[in-house]
């Protein structure tokens, strides 16, 4: 099997072995795709997957290791080729994976000024939550990842660079709120909070059930701007980590902290991440996120 098929293999099964949605991804027929597989089982006499019928469901015994020592192939392919790039232009390209709030709150001055100073390090950045880019990560379709916490998988490497806390957002205009304010009192508020794809939403979530209160969620959206630009229109209350809110303009909202709700933005690769040039980007943007503090 040479390297285009173990990458028809590989998107096959993170395709959930749907051959049709794999070709789709790889820009080829559904029965290249399939003639590929094929093609390579016959040849080397092994079952790859478990079929009913013509339709793939799951990958036999033998399947699920070749699977994970293709997994390592196509990665050390990557690598080499990266290798070669990297030492014939001193550059290269890097996939990283942001979420947005902290896109516009550090990266909009951190990245053009990288980029200037290396103009051969092509990035492309991922706009995404944080659950997705950690499963971005382990499918290594981004190299680097700027999240806020937790990290869910161990296989996941992490460098905590900021600590921060929950900010209740609001418009005193519209709706009085005393600085005081409960957990319990919060969750009564007619809400609009970041949704489910931030890792930041899941700990307001936890932080709500442990207090056992149901809160009053009228909407949520991926959009830090729009909540903002919500708030400043209606009376309606929003959550978001403090440290991210430094990259808008609040001068008509009023902010309240909630001690209780403590986050960390975070900087997350592969364990085995061993890319010099994701090892320098890394470090170049993890330490001019720390000298914004």
């Amino acid at each position: 099997m040479n390297i285009t098929q173990l990458i028809y293999f590989i998107e096959v099964v993170i395709s959930n072995f749907n051959v049709s949605v794999a070709a789709q991804k790889l820009h080829v027929s559904q029965s290249t795709l399939s003639k590929a597989i094929l093609n390579f089982e016959e040849t080397q006499d092994v079952k790859l997957f478990i079929r009913h019928g013509k339709r793939l469901v799951d990958l036999t015994p033998i399947g699920r290791v070749f699977y994970r020592d293709a997994r390592r192939v196509i990665r050390d392919y990557k690598h080499m080729l990266i290798h070669v790039q990297n030492k014939k232009n001193e550059g290269g390209k890097i996939k990283i994976g942001i979420v947005p709030a902290v896109l516009v709150a550090y990266f909009s001055t951190i990245l053009p000024r990288f980029q200037l100073k290396f103009p051969k390090i092509k990035i492309k950045v991922h706009v995404i939550g944080g659950e997705e880019l950690q499963q971005e990560l382990l499918l290594e379709k981004i190299d680097l990842a700027y999240l806020v916490a937790p990290i869910k998988y161990e296989s996941l490497n992490k460098n905590a660079l900021v600590s921060g806390h929950g900010t209740l957002v609001f418009n005193p205009k519209l709706i009085n709120i005393s600085s005081n304010i409960t957990i319990s009192q919060i969750a009564n508020l007619p809400l609009v909070l970041l949704d489910s794809t931030f890792t930041f939403r899941e700990q307001l979530d936890d932080l709500f059930e442990y207090k056992g209160k149901v809160p009053n969620i009228i909407m949520d959206s991926n959009s830090e701007n729009f909540l903002l630009n919500v708030c400043r229109s209606e009376p309606l209350v929003s959550i978001l980590p403090s440290s991210i809110l430094k990259g808008y303009d609040l001068h008509d909202l009023d902010t309240f902290d909630i001690k209780q709700l403590s986050w960390e933005l975070v900087s997350s690769v592969l364990i085995n991440q061993n890319n010099p040039l994701v090892v320098k980007v890394r470090q170049y943007f993890d330490n001019e996120i720390i000298k914004m503090q």
